[in-house]
């Protein structure tokens, strides 16, 4: 008996728990999100929403659930090759100084620039992507600035050319912040904070039913979506008038900015 207690109490010290992780972060208008991780897996909800994104870690695939519509928009972000990719503008990012605590972590603030336009500040921890499971969010974070290269050609043009300079210049800032740390809020040029971490609880339990995906949900991809869109979008310019059509393909292929 004594032996199987000694074993039980030494098997308790050498397997430490694991822990999971909770984020919370305030948005422009004041909403909620919350990034659940649990293990290779990253949950992405906002309050009030049914939908939801889970994020596999470790292969960079991106689920988009609809309980409503009862789909998963799937979304390989591993599967497109990012090095040496041209940004559609210039982005920096400088570090001006020493920022305040965010959620109990030390910030450092740093000015970001898209070509000579201010964008604003960014104050990034650190102490925060110390954290094993952080850290693997904040490495995904570049993942997602190859979203717009998933679109066929034209259709990733017309969207960049779109996009103000500066959500560009936000977009390719996730290349750079495995070397800087886990972004813990955001302050446009204007002085508005359109993001900015609330809580973060690196000891939560998270039911590992929260990262299943439904099994009965009709699966697509972007591809077959985008596919889909631009059999519409073909079919409906035939029915328009020449001038019609040649304002649309000139719009397609309209350089980004």
């Amino acid at each position: 008996m004594r032996q199987t207690i000694l074993a039980a109490a030494l098997i308790g010290c050498t397997i430490p728990a694991m822990a999971d992780t909770i984020i919370q972060q305030r948005n422009a208008d004041g909403g909620i999100d919350t990034i659940s991780i649990k293990g290779d897996w990253a949950r992405m909800q906002s309050k009030g929403e049914t939908g939801y994104q889970l994020w596999n870690l470790k292969t960079g695939e991106m689920n988009v659930v609809d309980p409503d519509d009862r789909t998963i928009m799937v979304f390989d972000l591993r599967a497109k090759d990012t090095k040496g990719r041209k940004h559609p503008i210039e982005a920096r990012i400088t570090k001006t100084g020493k920022g305040p605590k965010i959620a109990g972590y030390g910030t450092t603030k740093y000015r970001l620039e898209a070509g000579h336009k201010n964008c604003g500040t960014e104050f990034i921890s650190a102490t925060a992507a110390k954290s094993k499971e952080i850290r693997k969010l904040v490495q995904n974070f570049a993942a997602l600035s190859s979203l717009d290269e998933l679109l066929p050609g034209p259709m990733a043009a017309m969207a960049r050319g779109m996009q103000d300079p500066c959500e560009l210049a936000a977009t390719s800032l996730g290349e750079q912040l495995p070397n800087l740390g886990m972004p813990l809020k955001h302050v446009d040029a204007s002085g508005r904070t359109e993001m900015e971490v609330t809580r973060i609880d690196p000891h939560a339990k998270l039911d590992g039913e929260l990262f299943r995906l439904p099994a009965d949900y009709k699966r697509t991809t972007v591809e077959e979506m985008m596919g889909n869109a631009m059999k519409e979008m073909q079919q409906m310019m035939q029915q328009m008038p020449p001038e019609s059509q040649q304002l649309l393909q000139q719009l397609f292929q309209k350089p980004p900015q």
